[in-house]
C-alpha cells in the first residue's frame, strides 16, 4: 500500500487524534511527524525587528506616538524661532524663496 499524508493540529496537551480511512490495513505502521512551517499571522521583516531590538536595549527607541494630554502647541512667533535657529537670521522658507527663485 501506498502511504498516506493526513493534516493534523497538535493541541497545548500534546495529545494527537487522528481518524484513519476504512481501507487502511491493520498492523503495524510507521509514524513520521513533520511539523509544517508556521505562517505568520502578518508581514514581518526580521532585519527590523532586530534593529528595533537593539535600540530597545540601549535605550535609544523612541515609542512615543502622540503629543502628551498637556501639550500646548506653538504660536506663529515660536515656529518662526524655531525657523531662525536652524537656519540663522533668516526664515527657512525666505530661503526657498530665494533658492527657487520668483515664481
Amino acid at each position: 500500500m501506498t502511504s498516506i499524508t493526513l493534516t493534523t493540529t497538535i493541541t497545548e496537551d500534546r495529545h494527537l487524534e487522528i481518524d484513519l480511512p476504512p481501507d487502511v490495513p491493520l498492523g503495524p505502521i510507521q509514524l513520521v511527524i513533520t511539523p509544517l512551517p508556521v505562517q505568520p499571522t502578518e508581514k514581518t521583516n526580521p532585519t527590523r525587528d532586530e534593529i528595533r531590538a537593539r535600540l530597545k536595549a540601549a535605550g535609544l527607541l523612541g515609542e512615543a506616538q502622540y503629543a502628551p494630554v498637556d501639550a500646548v502647541p506653538l504660536s506663529d512667533e515660536e515656529r518662526d524661532e524655531l525657523g531662525r535657529l536652524f537656519a540663522g537670521p533668516q526664515l527657512i522658507s525666505d530661503l526657498i524663496d530665494e533658492d527657487r527663485g520668483p515664481h
